[in-house]
């Protein structure tokens, strides 16, 4: 698996952008489809992945694509590992609850840094320690965007297999009134 993500990503890094977003949005997804194709690499070669999503996150720039979309992007192919896994129930009743704590995790953060910052009462803004803080609050907020925007995506999901089984239980039952 190694090899093969190995000549993957020089393939990926000698890709050129067409200039066309959706033609180049398209084509970046089937490298992340292909990419997730090859299955796990061993532990000690894991920063391949890292270099991985650092040539889609340059990618992503070239095309003027904000983290969070580009975050969500990459998510929606491990939606569709989800969906089509073996035991999918329990698959994305473990995602859920990865995505609530990580939710939980970046409210308390929140919370916490924006309680830190009524300290600063009379500091101005102008303050580099205030100013530190207050960049924090703003990437956990976007991070807590990007996890709500998850937990949106997983429960659609949802929804919709648990639409198509009430189908397939539904369709026996009209063809043996028949």
């Amino acid at each position: 698996n190694y090899e093969l993500k190995n000549t993957f990503l020089e393939k990926l890094k000698a890709f050129t952008l067409s200039g066309e977003r959706n033609k180049d949005l398209t084509a970046i997804k089937s490298f992340i489809a292909e990419w997730k194709s090859f299955g796990r690499v061993p532990f000690n070669k894991k920063h391949i992945n890292q270099k991985f999503n650092k040539v889609l996150d340059a990618l992503f720039n070239k095309l003027n694509i904000s983290r969070q979309e580009s975050e969500l992007l990459k998510y929606g192919n491990k939606i569709q590992q989800l969906a089509n896994s073996q035991d999918n129930e329990r698959a994305i009743y473990n995602e859920r609850s990865f995505i609530r704590k990580k939710i939980n995790e970046s409210k308390d953060e929140i919370r916490q840094l924006e309680n830190n910052l009524q300290f600063f009462s009379n500091a101005s803004e102008d303050n580099p320690l205030v100013k530190e803080v207050i960049k924090n609050v703003q990437k956990h907020k976007d991070a807590l965007a990007t996890w709500t925007e998850k937990l949106k995506k997983l429960n659609i999901l949802e929804n919709n297999l648990n639409k198509e089984d009430s189908a397939k239980i539904i369709e026996p039952e009209a063809s043996e009134e028949e």
